[in-house]
Protein backbone atom coordinates (compact mmCIF):
# COMPACT_ATOMS: atom_id res chain seq x y z
CA UNK A 1 0.00 0.00 0.00
CA UNK A 2 1.03 3.74 -0.89
CA UNK A 3 2.03 4.98 2.30
CA UNK A 4 1.72 8.84 0.62
CA UNK A 5 -1.85 7.96 -0.11
CA UNK A 6 -2.95 6.45 3.53
CA UNK A 7 -1.27 9.42 4.89
CA UNK A 8 -3.51 11.59 2.70
CA UNK A 9 -6.50 9.52 4.09
CA UNK A 10 -5.17 9.90 7.58
CA UNK A 11 -4.98 13.73 7.02
CA UNK A 12 -7.96 14.28 5.52
CA UNK A 13 -9.23 11.82 8.61
CA UNK A 14 -8.22 13.90 11.33
CA UNK A 15 -9.58 17.42 9.58
CA UNK A 16 -13.02 15.30 9.34
CA UNK A 17 -12.62 15.01 12.93
CA UNK A 18 -12.01 17.92 13.86
CA UNK A 19 -15.55 18.69 11.81
CA UNK A 20 -17.32 16.25 13.79
CA UNK A 21 -16.36 17.62 17.18
CA UNK A 22 -17.15 21.26 16.18
CA UNK A 23 -20.94 19.74 14.90
CA UNK A 24 -21.55 17.88 17.91
CA UNK A 25 -20.70 20.74 20.26
CA UNK A 26 -23.48 23.16 18.13
CA UNK A 27 -25.66 19.99 18.13
CA UNK A 28 -25.49 19.92 22.15
CA UNK A 29 -27.09 23.09 21.84
CA UNK A 30 -29.66 22.58 19.18
CA UNK A 31 -30.54 19.01 18.10
CA UNK A 32 -32.52 19.43 15.81
CA UNK A 33 -30.38 21.70 13.41
CA UNK A 34 -30.15 19.98 9.90
CA UNK A 35 -27.22 21.65 8.83
CA UNK A 36 -25.40 20.74 11.63
CA UNK A 37 -27.04 17.49 11.07
CA UNK A 38 -26.11 16.59 7.50
CA UNK A 39 -21.92 18.45 7.90
CA UNK A 40 -21.81 15.47 10.73
CA UNK A 41 -23.44 12.77 8.33
CA UNK A 42 -21.12 13.86 5.12
CA UNK A 43 -17.66 14.19 7.66
CA UNK A 44 -18.48 10.45 9.38
CA UNK A 45 -19.49 9.35 5.60
CA UNK A 46 -16.02 10.38 4.27
CA UNK A 47 -14.40 9.13 7.31
CA UNK A 48 -16.27 5.72 6.33
CA UNK A 49 -15.27 5.57 2.77
CA UNK A 50 -11.90 5.96 3.28
CA UNK A 51 -11.69 3.71 5.96
CA UNK A 52 -13.49 0.83 3.98
CA UNK A 53 -11.30 1.61 0.92
CA UNK A 54 -8.12 0.94 2.92
CA UNK A 55 -9.55 -2.17 4.71
CA UNK A 56 -9.59 -0.65 7.85
CA UNK A 57 -12.35 -2.56 8.98
CA UNK A 58 -12.63 -1.72 13.00
CA UNK A 59 -13.29 2.40 12.06
CA UNK A 60 -15.50 1.65 8.82
CA UNK A 61 -17.45 -0.20 10.74
CA UNK A 62 -17.80 2.72 13.77
CA UNK A 63 -18.30 4.98 11.18
CA UNK A 64 -20.53 3.27 9.82
CA UNK A 65 -22.83 2.71 13.34
CA UNK A 66 -22.06 6.12 13.90
CA UNK A 67 -23.48 7.21 10.13
CA UNK A 68 -26.52 5.16 10.76
CA UNK A 69 -27.78 6.83 13.86
CA UNK A 70 -27.37 10.39 12.02
CA UNK A 71 -28.80 9.05 8.91
CA UNK A 72 -32.32 8.16 11.30
CA UNK A 73 -31.67 11.89 12.35
CA UNK A 74 -31.84 12.84 8.84
CA UNK A 75 -34.82 11.26 8.05
CA UNK A 76 -36.84 12.43 10.61
CA UNK A 77 -36.88 8.93 12.06
CA UNK A 78 -35.12 10.18 15.21
CA UNK A 79 -35.05 12.77 17.53
CA UNK A 80 -31.25 13.14 18.58
CA UNK A 81 -31.20 13.70 22.41
CA UNK A 82 -28.30 13.86 24.91
CA UNK A 83 -27.71 9.96 25.12
CA UNK A 84 -27.36 9.71 21.19
CA UNK A 85 -25.29 13.17 21.47
CA UNK A 86 -23.04 11.30 23.80
CA UNK A 87 -22.42 7.81 22.43
CA UNK A 88 -21.55 10.21 18.78
CA UNK A 89 -18.64 12.15 21.36
CA UNK A 90 -17.88 8.59 22.55
CA UNK A 91 -17.62 7.23 18.77
CA UNK A 92 -15.35 10.47 17.83
CA UNK A 93 -13.36 9.41 20.88
CA UNK A 94 -12.40 5.71 19.39
CA UNK A 95 -12.12 7.14 15.84
CA UNK A 96 -9.51 9.81 17.32
CA UNK A 97 -7.37 6.51 18.69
Amino acid sequence: MNNDIVNEFLTESREHLETVEEELLKLEQDSRDSKTINELFRAIHSIKGGAGFFGFTSISQLAHDMENLLYKARSGDLLLENRHIHVLFAGLDRLKE
